[in-house]
């Protein structure tokens, strides 16, 4: 008697979960894809706004996120990592650039070295000599925004020296966590400062 083959008829589901796959990349490409598109709309709308913010004289967003972040009722804590005084110096520093750059005011040599100096301020959360570095910085900072405000701002002369004297009140040689309220002082002076400049 002759042998008959049955085949076996072949799954249907690897066909399908392929399928599945297939549509699954496609929508997250044509997804991805406009959020790209998206992202590159409202980045040339920002700078678009950032030009014409510079040309009106309205407040850079740097100076609005450093005042808002900085406001005495708003501020955090430091602790022994330093983030949050690398963090004020760099949004300070980003702050006082924008301004600079609104008022067409040069100050770049006084910022690149602070930034210098804020960067020193993380690398070794058990160095000793952090309160060194954020003088400098700080001392670097005030002394831009006093150059700024002789040039743009004869009526802050006291806020500028406000914030020289709170750059100078940071002692060397002392822990940051053990002089906090100084160094927070200082941030909350450039803000009231900057926060000024654009009233």
């Amino acid at each position: 008697m002759a042998e008959i083959k049955i085949e076996k008829k072949k799954p249907v589901w690897p066909w399908i979960l392929l399928a599945v796959v297939v549509v699954g990349l496609i929508i997250w490409w044509v997804a991805a894809d406009d959020d790209v598109d998206r992202i590159m709309t409202d980045d040339t709308t920002q700078v678009q706004d950032g030009d014409r913010n510079s040309m009106s004289g309205e407040r850079p967003d740097e100076v609005n996120t450093y005042v808002m972040i900085f406001d005495e009722r708003n501020m955090g804590e430091m602790s022994l990592d330093h983030d949050f005084t690398n963090n004020a110096l760099t949004k300070l520093i980003d702050a006082v650039r924008a301004q600079a750059d609104q008022d067409e005011y040069n100050i770049k040599a006084d910022l690149d070295q602070a930034r210098e100096y804020a960067d020193q301020v993380t690398r070794d959360p058990y160095e000793t000599t952090h309160a060194d570095n954020i003088r400098k910085a700080a001392e670097s900072i005030a002394r831009a925004l006093q150059n700024m405000q002789q040039a743009n701002y004869p009526n802050l002369k006291n806020e500028a020296q406000q914030v020289q004297d709170a750059a100078m009140a940071i002692r060397p040689g002392v822990l940051t966590l053990d002089q906090k309220n100084e160094v927070k002082t200082f941030f909350r002076k450039s803000a009231d400062l900057l926060d000024k400049m654009n009233d």
